[in-house]
């Protein structure tokens, strides 16, 4: 079973939780899933411990009678037998990261451009990049997406914890808010480019594509070889 078949399996095993064990499952599941470890392995602990915490769920009996009371020190004990990831995992997560923060960058000067081109800009200004800018944003991009993991995984425990798709929204609109404030404020130092805001959102379009076709893609053929 490859990762993404691993994925889909207990996707649709948790479903067959009751309430209780659910929420401690998926606990569980978001602090390993947002720690630095191996995928394959750490679905592979995930799915054996759902399938354990439903048998157990048959006969009656709680997720906390078979894993403790203390599902983080529970949590902490499993990340220290999983193995690390490898270099070339490493590096693919490391080139994946570039490659979303670069495509990420193309829509908020997307959004840049449109604004300015709105409030009565010409499009020669609207179409002004700064170069610094981009790798700041980056650099903005990158940090902001490691620190949304770290709060993920900070509150995997707690009830009413902040869903990761606001979380992703959040880290997103401080780009461009940010990004809008560099461009303003910062003076470049380095060349300016000239870019359309239409080529902007076509680059953000083509990223995404990379992305599904390239990374996720080749992560799945490697699963699978």
């Amino acid at each position: 079973m490859n990762l993404q078949d691993m994925i889909q399996e207990n996707n649709r095993l948790r479903v067959l939780l009751h309430a209780e064990n659910r929420v401690y499952y998926e606990g569980l599941l978001v602090y390993i899933r947002s720690s630095n470890m191996d995928q394959v392995k750490a679905e592979e602990l995930l799915l054996e411990m759902l399938q354990h915490t439903l048998e157990a769920q048959t006969k009656g009996r709680l997720a906390r009678e078979v894993f403790g009371d203390d599902p983080e020190q529970y949590g902490r004990e499993l990340l220290e037998q999983l193995p690390k990831p490898g270099p070339r995992e490493r590096l693919s997560t490391w080139s994946l990261m570039i490659w979303s923060s670069l495509t990420w960058v193309f829509l908020t000067l997307a959004i840049q451009g449109m604004i300015k081109l709105l409030s009565g800009d010409s499009l020669e200004a609207a179409s002004r990049i700064q170069l610094s800018s981009i790798m700041l944003q980056m650099l903005i991009t990158i940090l902001l997406v490691s620190a949304v993991l770290r709060i993920v995984k900070k509150s995997s425990f707690q009830q009413g914890r902040m869903p990761f798709n606001w979380l992703i929204f959040v880290a997103i609109f401080s780009v461009i808010i940010i990004s809008v404030l560099i461009q303003r404020y910062v003076q470049d130092p380095l060349p300016v480019l000239t870019i359309h805001p239409g080529w902007s959102l076509l680059f953000f379009a083509l990223g995404g594509i990379g992305m599904k076709f390239i990374f996720f893609r080749s992560s799945r053929l490697q699963k699978n070889g």
